[in-house]
């Protein structure tokens, strides 16, 4: 049983750290885009000298 589950692991592992890693980026590229609309809105609302 302990090989089996051993084996398990080996395998599931980098499906799981890819997700993880996946899920991580997805965030980081959701929190970037939302920091640049809201710096052009900024922007839009100054109005230019």
């Amino acid at each position: 049983m302990g090989l089996l589950s051993r084996d398990l692991v080996r395998r599931a592992a980098p499906v799981a750290i890819a997700g993880v890693a996946g899920a991580a980026g997805a965030l980081l590229a959701r929190r970037r885009h939302g920091r640049r609309q809201e710096l052009e809105a900024g922007a839009q609302r100054q109005p230019a000298p």
